[in-house]
């Protein structure tokens, strides 16, 4: 397969092993593996350290000196995407809209931490949503053509490839060990759509199932736009994959927690020894649960996509049900 050289070229010129561990899950109904994408990274979140090392080789490649970014200031996206800019040294600024917490905890400390002041830009909420147009002004006055402006939660057509490598290992490991489900989260879903493309073109047969984190709207054209992004790769025709689209039983818009989720934390801390956050990976798994118990489940492989460094800014609601 041609993608497979494509992807096996660009995990070469990683620095880092991206394989994620695999290991058998305790407290469910049947049997799963949880695919251990957060221990790829501890300041970043694996799925969102695919992506940006993806992103940073665009950058590298461009000659970027000065990226834009997007996004609530509770984000991963923006603590990880912080984090790589330090390190290859590219001037970062940050766009989000302007919160009227009193307390700085979570990702918002992180990022606090990471960024100076004059860095972050918080918006009114009345002007978030022309929130491009004070980016070109943030532009302008830095006259500097080498920007690179990222969408909310980095939705690129160069993040494609560390999409890619997340199906890639998990194909992988389908050569010796068939499972008849792999689970994904998703929140823009740029990752869940490139593995899922990559496992369909591998002649993948099982199910793919997204649970989504932020909702339906918009899912459709993200795995179109991956199709055609894949199909531009690889000079090809792709097939659009076959998904099951599952939204959270409880607390289902984005950034809402809920008991369900935080007792979910609590076991898998105390079952399986794994941290996981009530926005991405907590859910995951009271969903998985919930589909269980639906009939609609029945075992396979669940991608654990990080987010624990996040679990700091929750401590004081978990923390009651301990």
């Amino acid at each position: 397969m041609k993608l497979k050289g494509i992807v096996e070229e660009f995990l070469s010129q990683v620095p880092m092993s991206l394989r994620p561990r695999m290991h058998p899950l305790k407290g469910f109904a049947h049997p799963w593996l949880v695919a251990r994408d957060d221990e790829l990274s501890f300041g970043i979140s694996g799925s969102k350290l695919r992506k940006l090392l993806s992103l940073a080789r665009h950058w590298q490649s461009q000659g970027i000196k000065h990226v834009v970014a997007m996004g609530g200031a509770r984000s991963n996206h923006l603590v990880a995407t912080l984090q790589v800019c330090h390190e290859l040294g590219i001037d970062c600024d940050i766009v989000t809209p302007k919160t009227y917490a009193q307390d700085v905890s979570g990702n918002a400390f992180f990022l606090s931490l990471l960024a100076r002041d004059d860095r972050i830009h918080s918006l009114a909420p009345e002007d978030w949503e022309t929130r491009k147009d004070f980016i070109g002004s943030l532009l302008s006055r830095r006259g500097d053509g080498n920007s690179f402006v990222m969408e909310e939660g980095g939705y690129s057509q160069h993040a494609l490839l560390g999409g890619l490598s997340l199906g890639y290992y998990l194909a992988d490991r389908m050569e010796s060990e068939y499972r008849p489900t792999i689970v994904l989260d998703a929140g823009t879903g740029g990752i869940a759509a490139s593995c899922a493309v990559y496992l369909t073109l591998a002649g993948y047969q099982g199910k793919i199932a997204v649970v989504h984190m932020a909702g339906l709207a918009g899912w459709d054209k993200v795995l179109r736009d991956t199709v055609q992004w894949t199909e531009a790769l690889i000079q090809e025709p792709v097939a659009l994959p076959s998904v099951v689209s599952y939204r959270p039983p409880s607390a289902a818009s984005f950034g809402a927690t809920s008991q369900s989720v935080f007792l979910e934390i609590i076991k898998q801390a105390r079952e399986n020894g794994i941290l996981t956050d009530p926005i991405y990976s907590g859910k995951l798994f009271m969903t998985m649960r919930y589909y269980e118990e639906q009939g609609e489940l029945d075992g396979g492989i669940a991608v654990h996509s990080g987010g624990a460094l996040a679990l700091e800014g929750f401590r004081d609601k978990i923390i009651k049900y301990l």
